[in-house]
């Protein structure tokens, strides 16, 4: 499957401290995202069978600050049975 937007998960996640991101692919288009939350009792709901969460990560609680890489989100896929095949950049 082609996926698009993994350097914009890697920078968002990065970016963002002291947050929960679930990493969201919709299997349709293979766009991946990252959705941003505050805490455990925020989440977000998809009324989709094509959008799917792949992987939570939850940087910087309890002071565990890592800097991520396209390996690590391209490794999340992979454990999650999605093949990754690199997408040319959209226009």
């Amino acid at each position: 499957m082609k996926i698009y937007g993994i350097n914009k998960v890697v920078g968002d996640i990065n970016r963002s401290r002291n947050l929960y991101h679930h990493i969201t692919l919709d299997k349709r288009t293979g766009e991946i995202w990252s959705d941003k939350h505050i805490g455990c009792n925020s989440w977000s709901e998809w009324h989709s069978r094509e959008i799917v969460v792949v992987g939570v990560i939850r940087e910087g609680i309890w002071d565990n600050y890592q800097r991520y890489t396209r390996a690590d989100i391209v490794a999340m896929l992979q454990e999650n049975g999605y093949e990754y095949e690199p997408a040319r950049p959209r226009k």
